[in-house]
């Protein structure tokens, strides 16, 4: 049996609260290749200023020989100018998460910081956010060491 043949055998086994669904990407599906969705080019433009201030960010925040590792995610969507980039490294001792969050043109910064304190005898863990109006927040929490 051929493919489209069992694809008519699939339409005909289908549910009937599915149907609609079926009949929606099957009538997107008549354009093939799909076209770009709109709004993708000034989503990526977006994507990328935004990955190069990230990285400038990062990189002035680095010692010499250290390395990070990061990724992200953004919406393609115009209207939802949405997404995250996020990057890791070693401070000091400590390990630093920094995550960017953008929200509708809001920016926020995220920064995760874990510490062993030996002479304390705890991991400090904190976490600092920063909003779009560059008010910042701390807030620390330590936990004893087993």
């Amino acid at each position: 049996m051929g493919k489209r043949e069992e694809l008519h055998q699939l339409v005909e086994s289908l549910p009937e609260g599915a149907i609609d669904a079926a009949h929606q990407t099957l009538t997107r599906l008549q354009t093939w290749p799909p076209p770009p969705p709109p709004g993708r080019d000034e989503a990526l433009e977006r994507f990328r200023q935004n990955r190069e201030r990230v990285h400038e960010r990062m990189m002035a925040r680095m010692n010499p020989g250290q390395a990070w590792v990061g990724g992200g995610t953004f919406s393609s969507a115009p209207e939802k100018k949405r997404g995250r980039q996020s990057f890791g490294y070693h401070d000091g001792g400590g390990e630093v998460h920094e995550t960017n969050i953008f929200y509708d043109g809001f920016e926020f910064t995220v920064i995760e910081r874990i510490r062993r304190d030996e002479a304390a005898g705890t991991v400090l863990f904190a976490i600092e956010v920063t909003g779009p109006d560059a008010t910042t927040a701390l807030h620390e929490h330590r936990y004893s060491l087993p």
